[in-house]
């Protein structure tokens, strides 16, 4: 029989970024050449980290992006991140840990490499180490825009969607009263997972 594809409708949440540095007219002639190239690289860096924060914890609407853990499969877990990791795959169906990585919060990369045996002794050792690879397989990366004890599980690539409505780009205002040249970077971006389609961790508190 010929496929068949039901499509339905995803409604992406949307957030206007943007981020502004005022320079003086006496700094910006007493400084190098590459001064504004580094105001430039300050700006492309602050909108990024707020983009980066909005896709993965935003709540959604009309003033920002829904984030990979709304509508994602909860584990609270209070053993160690490995037992929350174990459980939160298990809510995972088989084709939804087709290509999927697991991202890690800075904190659960140092619990890991950190954990000792009943001896005392490093479970994997902590000096020269190459960092941690993999769990079960599965690719990991350590996101450090995680909150701490947080992990995802999930296909990024395949069942997150994200516009960009506005490109980024650097705007430059003037002016001569105040004697200031301000900076903007600015971008509009919409985005939003399909539901169901990852596994988010949290440590207990």
């Amino acid at each position: 029989k010929d496929g068949q594809v039901e499509w339905g409708t995803l409604t992406l949440g949307s957030c206007e970024i943007a981020e502004t540095i005022p320079v003086s007219w006496k700094l910006e002639a007493m400084a190098v050449e590459d001064f504004l190239s580094y105001i430039e690289q300050e700006l492309t860096d602050a909108v990024q980290d707020k983009a980066v924060t909005e896709g993965i914890y935003g709540a959604g609407g009309a003033a920002a992006m829904t984030g990979i853990t709304v509508g994602a499969v909860d584990t609270v877990y209070t053993g160690t991140a490995l037992d929350g990791i174990a459980t939160a795959l298990a809510t995972l169906t088989a084709k939804l840990k087709i290509g999927a990585k697991i991202y890690v919060s800075p904190s659960i990369v140092e619990s890991i490499s950190f954990a000792k045996d009943a001896n005392g002794g490093y479970t994997y050792s902590p000096l020269n180490s190459v960092g941690l690879n993999s769990i079960a397989t599965y690719p990991v990366e350590k996101d450090p825009y995680l909150n701490a004890g947080d992990f995802i599980i999930g296909n990024v690539g395949r069942y997150y969607r994200l516009n960009a409505i506005e490109p980024f780009s650097v705007t430059k205002d003037i002016s001569g009263k105040r004697r200031v040249n301000e900076y903007t970077g600015y971008g509009i971006l919409g985005g939003a997972p399909q539901p169901g389609c990852f596994a988010y961790g949290t440590a207990a508190t």
